[in-house]
């Protein structure tokens, strides 16, 4: 009797002594919110999913101008159109100008009132005005040039890691959620699309 509950001691000692072992050799556990958990905002992505707008993304942002007190739209009336050629002064003439007819060096303004609107323009984050035909076509070539992809869609082994808006996105000049596909590894990979910040939409 005494031989079998020393023996019993002993395993007794023997896995508390294994337990303490393994319990040193292995991390502790991480909790997650149940906001960070598949299903429940986390980070798979979507429109509710990923890190909140706070989160700062490395990705490029384009760097466009934007409308200042300096670059105001001319107010009709404000400018002779029969005698100015260049009323909002970014150094573009109106096709109705003498000065700009038959040199085809000259690249004319479509827009004399607006200084951000001219052939040289870039991308620009400022509100079209309605007049602009396409909206958003800064440029003056006739075309709407987005800044950022837009129905942006995630999947494909390796995960493309690709970037932009989903859906069409927001208009010209207005700001949305901004996504990049991300491999999160669910379940042996899961190529979502990650929420990384809110931008504006600049175009051209």
């Amino acid at each position: 009797m005494n031989r079998r509950r020393k023996l019993t001691v002993a395993l007794v000692a023997l896995t508390t002594t294994l337990a303490i072992g393994a319990a040193c050799t292995f991390p502790d556990p991480e909790f997650v919110p149940d906001s960070q958990l598949p299903g429940e905002g986390g980070p798979q992505g979507g429109e509710e999913g990923g890190p909140t707008g706070d989160a700062i993304s490395e990705a490029p942002v384009v760097d466009a101008t934007a409308r200042t007190d300096a670059t105001e739209r001319v107010p009709d009336g404000a400018c002779d159109l029969t005698t100015d050629c260049d009323c909002d002064n970014d150094t573009y003439f109106r096709s109705q100008c003498d000065a700009g007819q038959g040199d085809a060096a000259i690249k004319l303004d479509c827009d004399d009132l607006d200084p951000l609107r001219n052939p040289g323009a870039d991308f620009s984050e400022a509100k079209p005005d309605p007049s602009q035909s396409p909206e958003g076509d800064w440029n003056c070539d006739k075309e709407l040039t987005r800044a950022y992809p837009i129905n942006l869609t995630c999947g494909g082994i390796p995960c493309g890691g690709g970037q932009g808006f989903k859906g069409a996105g927001p208009k010209c000049g207005e700001e949305a959620d901004y996504f990049e596909c991300q491999d999160l590894g669910l379940f042996g990979g899961s190529c979502q699309a990650v929420k990384i910040d809110r931008r504006k939409q600049p175009c051209k």
